[in-house]
């Protein structure tokens, strides 16, 4: 009898699936937190280059002859407007482009939510970012 209880002690069957139970959330945290990042920051990209593509743009519109700000702004907002669709989601409807002084400026903000409700915001943050090109006549 003693014996059959020194063995029950011993017996280490079973336990390499007690940790891989134990680790293995804490391992879909990471991935999907790692995912989730990576979905950010290609969304961040995104927001920055229609950012500089409009204003880009913007900037190339207001220096043509005969060219009014309204029409480099339309033109703007559409170069925006396409680069933003490549975007994973999201609602990117502010893009503000404006002529100021020797500068064409645009700013585009896009807003986000990530299923994650354990976060303060509830998962929903902004993108935005504002850029400007010097117009040469």
């Amino acid at each position: 009898m003693v014996n059959q209880l020194k063995k029950l002690i011993h017996n280490e069957r079973g336990q390499a699936v007690s940790e891989f139970a134990v680790v293995m959330p804490i391992l879909i945290m990471f991935i999907v937190g790692g995912l989730l990042l990576g979905i950010i920051t290609y969304n961040q990209i995104i927001v920055v280059t229609a950012a500089n593509q409009a204003a880009r743009t913007g900037a190339a519109a207001t220096a043509e002859e005969g060219s009014t700000t309204w029409e480099a702004s339309t033109e703007a907002r559409q170069t925006a407007d396409n680069t933003l669709s490549f975007a994973a989601g999201g609602d990117c409807a502010s893009v503000n482009p404006t002529e100021s002084g020797s500068d064409f400026v645009v700013e585009v903000r896009c807003y986000y939510n990530v299923p994650l409700p354990f976060l303060s915001n509830g998962g929903s943050f902004q993108l935005k970012h504002k850029s400007e090109y010097r117009i040469f006549d």
